[in-house]
């Protein structure tokens, strides 16, 4: 009763509810993203694999079944958070990029974000690359000739890049983090079908009562970590004074 009143106390906020109605149909475009699927795909072939890999179906969890759909988002937000790990563990490495992030106000956070998305785009197509030429030696592709599989590592990077400005997007003119609410928006849409699979395992004597309870606990532990996430994002606005370094004017 509490959550929903207090839901009821935030529509009558009008930029609150704004926020709110943003973030819903945020969600709705992720949802019909996830069904465009990339065309002259063996869909049977790619299931069997998918079905075979424990790795590919965690990976598919976490998209929404966009990865078990071979949509035009199948590789998920995973590109930009790897180069959000990599730009972080540089801080430690670089103490340049630290300094910038630490003194350098709005203009170091925004040039340290621009290294980020296109670091994104350079694992995305890496990734994208290395994802279609495994898939056309496993003959999952209907078409296999250069022109068809350039375009679709070119439309898997551009789906990474649509997720990351959507998240981006989310976080500016939303509530929360925009990444971590995508992540859990595809646990929750895979989540209804991988409970009911396991319940239908665990019947059927294919799955022990140990393994269903493991399955409820990672589940569980996916979404406190993702709601971890989201809670530990405090956008606080900082001034900093003007601060000249060499030929560099920092922060003011």
């Amino acid at each position: 009763m509490v959550m929903w009143r207090n839901l009821a106390n935030a529509l009558v906020v009008p930029e609150l509810r704004n926020r709110l109605l943003f973030v819903f149909g945020a969600f709705a475009v992720f949802v019909a993203a996830v069904y465009v699927q990339i065309p002259f795909v063996d869909h049977t072939k790619w299931q069997s694999m998918i079905a075979s890999g424990q790795f590919l179906n965690f990976l598919g969890f976490l998209s929404g079944g966009a990865l078990q759909r071979f949509s035009i988002i199948a590789m998920g937000i995973t590109p930009y958070i790897n180069a959000s790990i990599i730009m972080q563990l540089a801080t430690v490495v670089f103490p340049d990029i630290k300094d910038l992030m630490q003194h350098g106000g709005e203009e170091g956070r925004r040039r340290v974000g621009l290294w980020t998305r296109w670091l994104t785009v350079a694992l995305a197509l890496i990734q994208a690359a290395t994802m279609v030429i495994a898939l056309n030696r496993s003959g999952v592709f209907l078409r296999t000739d250069l022109f068809y599989l350039v375009m679709v590592v070119l439309t898997l990077t551009a789906g990474t890049v649509w997720l990351m400005w959507l998240g981006e997007q989310i976080s500016d003119k939303g509530v929360g983090n925009g990444v971590s609410l995508i992540i859990f928006v595809g646990i929750i849409l895979r989540f209804p079908t991988y409970f009911s699979q396991t319940v239908t395992l665990g019947q059927a004597g294919g799955l022990s009562y140990f393994g269903l309870i493991l399955f409820v606990v990672i589940a569980l532990i996916s979404l406190v970590s993702v709601v971890f996430m989201y809670q530990g994002q405090r956008r606080v606005p900082v001034q900093y004074a003007k601060r000249v370094v060499g030929r560099k004017v920092y922060g003011g």
